[in-house]
């Protein structure tokens, strides 16, 4: 018998802050607010209804979360029927147990903005790559111990899941290649730009623009902040009108000041997080973003660009791998490649028409992923698995 209903009862589970302005906590925010638009149910039980007492973040997920998921859905099942639980971390594998020997009617669905086991192989081939310090030799057989003991729950999440959603391509093919989880329980739903990159249009790319340069991320070797140091210190030298903002935390100011061979130069101006309103602003003043990442869940940061009319000069990771296209809407480079990022700026700044057809090819292409279609294909999806649980025994 078939499972369809017109409304879904979804209790959607996730350990972040519901934050409009955080990546996850806005990202999770927006997709429970279009299954509500589409006349879906959806109860949420957000980070602060899961117990905590472990504040070590990696120690909580491997000795805490499995079982503090799994007591806050064993309750919620108690009050309420469900047609769908989806809850957002590879530690809810106890919580997929449990409701399997409660023989749960529903589907169990995992979400993930960025598959933990991936970013650790990725990662970890890098750090040996750039010769990154290992850690002192305890911490690195403790946390050795710690990652296979979190691998191993997200393993046992693709194990017993019914569906997984994914942000991206590549995590969508990991899923399959490293878990052996089938193609047909697997979803990619690329993110959408936030609410206040959507509110006005972009302004037009302009050689004032152009000529001013924009970088945002985290402090970290993942993002390529020692990529983005050495391509604009080149373009600076030879662009005596060309300008640069670097955007991160402000504790990490003095980290990206020691990126620069002499010191900072006078045209590179470097401030701290701000709401997202001010973001467009800075957006908008700008004309190209430098994304290099190394490794990203989705990285809603590259979309938020193009939605405002930059040229992107990106790599093929998070979501640029499935958005981006080389000399269509932006510039694709390889990894840990600053000679590539600065010629792919220099092009940019020598032929402002061709960066007029990006920016313009980059707002379309934005303005495709909207929240409502990531909310649709979530819908969908969440359709697909039921009706395959209805016709396939357990």
């Amino acid at each position: 018998m078939s499972k369809y209903v017109e409304q879904l009862r979804i209790l959607w589970v996730s350990e972040v802050t519901p934050d409009p302005n955080s990546g996850a906590g806005g990202t999770e925010l927006q997709m429970v607010r279009q299954l509500r638009l589409l006349g879906h149910d959806v109860t949420t039980i957000w980070e602060d209804q899961i117990p905590r007492r472990i504040r070590h973040g990696n120690l909580h997920y491997a000795l805490e979360l499995p079982k503090a998921y799994a007591r806050v859905i064993a309750a919620a099942v108690r009050k309420e029927t469900f047609d769908v639980v989806t809850v957002n971390l590879g530690q809810s594998f106890q919580a997929a147990r449990m409701l399997r020997k409660q023989n749960f009617p529903g589907v169990f669905i995992v979400r993930s903005h960025g598959l933990d086991d991936h970013l650790d192989v990725v990662l970890a081939q890098w750090r040996t790559k750039l010769g990154l310090p290992s850690r002192p030799w305890l911490k690195d057989v403790l946390g050795k111990r710690l990652t296979c003991i979190l691998h191993g729950q997200m393993a046992k999440a693709a194990r017993v899941c019914d569906g997984y959603v994914v942000s991206n391509s590549l995590d969508a093919r990991w899923l399959n290649a490293t878990h052996g989880l089938a193609e047909e329980k697997i979803a990619v739903v690329p993110q959408a730009p936030a609410t206040a990159f959507c509110r006005t249009p972009p302004p037009l790319m302009t050689n004032s623009r152009l000529k001013r340069i924009l970088y945002v991320a985290n402090f970290h070797f993942a993002k390529g902040p020692r990529d983005v140091a050495q391509c604009v210190e080149a373009v600076l030298a030879a662009h005596p009108d060309v300008e640069m903002t670097w955007i991160c935390r402000p504790d990490d100011h003095e980290q990206v000041r020691n990126l620069f061979s002499a010191r900072l130069p006078d045209r590179v101006r470097l401030i701290g997080w701000m709401p997202q309103d001010q973001l467009v602003e800075q957006f908008d003043q700008h004309g190209i973003f430098l994304y290099p990442s190394l490794f990203d869940g989705f990285g809603k940061v590259f979309l938020e660009a193009m939605s405002r009319g930059m040229c992107v000069v990106g790599t093929h990771a998070g979501g640029m791998v499935d958005l981006l296209r080389h000399r269509e809407n932006g510039l694709v480079c390889d990894f840990n490649s600053s000679s590539q990022m600065m010629l792919a700026v220099e092009d940019l700044l020598k032929n402002p028409s061709m960066a007029v057809q990006f920016s313009e090819s980059a707002v379309n292409t934005a303005s495709q992923y909207t929240w409502e279609r990531a909310g649709k294909s979530l819908e969908s999806f969440f359709r697909r698995r039921l009706e395959a649980a209805s016709v396939t025994a357990r």
